[in-house]
């Protein structure tokens, strides 16, 4: 039995027509919702997913989902069926007892890259991997006093290069969520109403004699 943990995915990017019911199915077999708490978002089209895009912090309109019930804070059927795809998404998980909250971002570019966070959804440094840091600047400044030079620059250089890969891996932000059409379609559903109305406008227009 997996401990129940809440958790939310933002998802960006241009989502191919093609794969839509495909990803509207992973959503409603995922038992997300669209607000904490609610019954499951069931989409069934493109519309569906469109209403129900919201902004986050940067002002980017995105698929927001939850779950305060997520199987070890995660959406696994769903992150799997978005990494298979290429859509970038954003989960955060709240930690709970022995979890740690956690932060997962995928980019296609750069794979599933998982960071420790704490409860307010910011990316966490642990403070002892940063211990060879401190003692590499300590020396740098102390032999400043005394001497100058490539020394001084090797020591600044490898106490960079551990910062570095402590620091969170610098990624692109969440593009807009959106429907990319298949060739000749305009969005899936605009197609069906432009349909619509094409064909009540020639309902309505007079027979031309001889055309």
């Amino acid at each position: 039995m997996s401990d129940r943990i809440s958790a939310e995915i933002w998802i960006g990017g241009n989502i191919p027509e093609a794969v839509v019911s495909d990803l509207c199915a992973a959503i409603t077999d995922e038992g997300v919702a669209l607000e904490w708490g609610e019954s499951s978002f069931q989409p069934k089209t493109a519309g569906d997913l469109k209403t129900s895009l919201r902004e986050n912090d940067k002002q980017v309109r995105l698929l927001w989902l939850c779950d305060d019930q997520a199987s070890w804070g995660q959406f696994e059927n769903l992150e799997r069926f978005l990494r298979e795809h290429q859509i970038p998404f954003t989960r955060r998980t709240e930690g709970r007892y022995e979890y740690d909250p956690e932060i997962v971002e995928y980019r296609p570019v750069y794979g599933a890259i998982t960071l420790a966070a704490n409860h307010a959804g910011q990316p966490t440094v642990v403070a002892a991997e940063l211990e060879p840091v401190e003692h590499l600047l300590d020396a740098a400044i102390k032999l400043a006093e005394t001497d100058s030079g490539a020394n001084i620059a090797s020591l600044m250089q490898t106490a960079l290069k551990l910062l570095r890969e402590q620091l969170p891996q610098p990624l692109p932000p969440l593009e807009p969520f959106s429907i990319e059409p298949t060739c000749g379609s305009k969005g899936g559903e605009d197609d069906d109403q432009e349909e619509t109305e094409e064909a009540e406008a020639d309902e309505e227009s007079p027979a031309v004699p001889g055309g």
